[in-house]
C-alpha cells in the first residue's frame, strides 16, 4: 500500500515550526473537505443520525475517529498524509486525528478551526511551545463553539468525550480560513479579561479611564464584530420566517486583531486596575483614621 504523505521532513524549532506544521494541516482539511471519498465516508459515519441533528453528527464523527488507537511518528519526523489515506493506516496522532476528523466535518457542513496548546508550565525566560493540536467544531444546535481531541480518549482518558479539553498553560486559535486564503489566529481572552463581552461593564469603565482605553476598547469591539461575522450563524426555529439573505462582509473584517491594539487593551486592563486598587486603599485609610478629619475641621 502506497500512501501520500504531504509532509514527511523535521520542521522548524519554535513558532516557525508551529506555523510550519498548521498550514500543512488546514490544507490537507480543505482540501480532504472537498474530496469525493471523504464525503461519502462522512456520509456512512452519520448515515444513521438525523439529517439535522448537528449534535449527534459530531458525534459519529467522534465515535469513527476515537476508534483508531493513538501512534506517534518517527523520531524527528511528522507524517501527515491526505485525509482519506488516513484510515488506511489504522492508526493516528493529534495531527493525523485533526485532519481526518476536520475534512470530515467539514465536507457535511460543519466549521473547524484548529488550536494548538502548552502543556508546560509558563515561565518568563520562554515563549511557549505549542505541541499538541486539535479541533474546535462549531455545533449550530448549541450555538456554541466545541472542543473536539481524539487525544483525550485514546491517550489519557477512556470516559472522554466532545467537549473535552486537556489541561494548557497556553493556547492559540486559528481559523480555518480567511479571504485571502491564509490562516487567521484569535487570541482567546478568559471570559472575566474580555472587555467586549456586555457583561464586563466594569471593566469598560475602568479600561476607559486609563491613557488610550477608549482608543482600545473601540479597537476590541471591532475585533469581536469582526470575529462573529466569521462564526456561521445560528439556524432559525423550524416555524420561524426564513432570515433575509445576509449582507456582504465589509472590507478588512477578516483581519487579525493588530499587535498594538492587544497591548493597549491589556495594558488598558492594568492600568484601571492599578487606579481602582489605589482608590479603595484611599478610602480605606480614611474610614480607619477619623481623627484626620477632626484636625482638618478644626483648622
Amino acid at each position: 500500500m502506497r500512501l501520500e504523505y504531504v509532509a514527511r521532513e523535521p520542521l522548524r524549532k519554535g513558532m516557525l515550526g508551529t506555523e510550519q506544521l498548521l498550514e500543512r494541516v488546514t490544507r490537507e482539511i480543505r482540501a480532504g473537505a472537498k474530496d469525493a471519498e471523504i464525503r461519502e465516508l462522512a456520509r456512512r459515519v452519520v448515515t444513521n443520525t438525523p439529517p439535522q441533528n448537528t449534535t449527534r453528527q459530531i458525534q459519529a464523527v467522534w465515535d469513527y475517529v476515537t476508534r483508531l488507537p493513538y501512534l506517534m511518528d518517527p523520531v524527528e519526523l511528522q507524517l501527515i498524509p491526505r485525509a482519506a489515506d488516513i484510515p488506511k493506516l489504522g492508526a493516528a496522532d493529534c495531527k493525523k486525528y485533526t485532519v481526518l476528523a476536520g475534512a470530515l466535518l467539514e465536507s457535511i457542513g460543519h466549521p473547524v478551526k484548529v488550536r494548538v496548546i502548552d502543556q508546560r508550565p509558563q515561565l518568563a525566560d520562554r515563549s511557549p511551545d505549542f505541541h499538541h493540536v486539535y479541533l474546535r467544531v462549531f455545533n449550530k444546535d448549541r450555538g456554541r463553539w466545541q472542543t473536539f481531541d481524539p487525544v483525550a480518549k485514546s491517550w489519557r482518558n477512556p470516559k472522554a468525550n466532545v467537549g473535552t479539553e486537556l489541561h494548557h498553560q497556553a493556547r492559540r486559535t486559528y481559523m480555518l480560513r480567511r479571504a485571502d486564503g491564509g490562516m487567521g489566529a484569535w487570541y482567546d481572552l478568559p471570559a472575566w479579561l474580555d472587555p467586549t463581552r456586555s457583561e464586563n461593564t466594569a471593566l469598560r469603565s475602568v479600561i476607559g479611564l486609563a491613557p488610550g482605553g477608549s482608543a482600545a476598547l473601540v479597537a476590541a469591539d471591532a475585533f469581536a464584530q469582526a470575529k462573529k461575522a466569521m462564526a456561521p450563524a445560528k439556524p432559525p426555529a423550524a416555524l420561524a420566517k426564513p432570515p433575509p439573505p445576509a449582507a456582504p462582509p465589509t472590507p478588512g473584517s477578516d483581519k487579525k486583531m493588530s499587535t498594538g491594539a492587544k497591548v493597549a487593551i491589556i495594558g488598558g486592563s492594568v492600568a484601571g486596575a492599578a487606579l481602582l486598587v489605589t482608590v479603595i486603599v484611599v478610602a480605606t485609610r480614611r474610614k480607619k483614621n477619623p481623627r484626620r478629619r477632626r484636625h482638618r475641621k478644626a483648622a
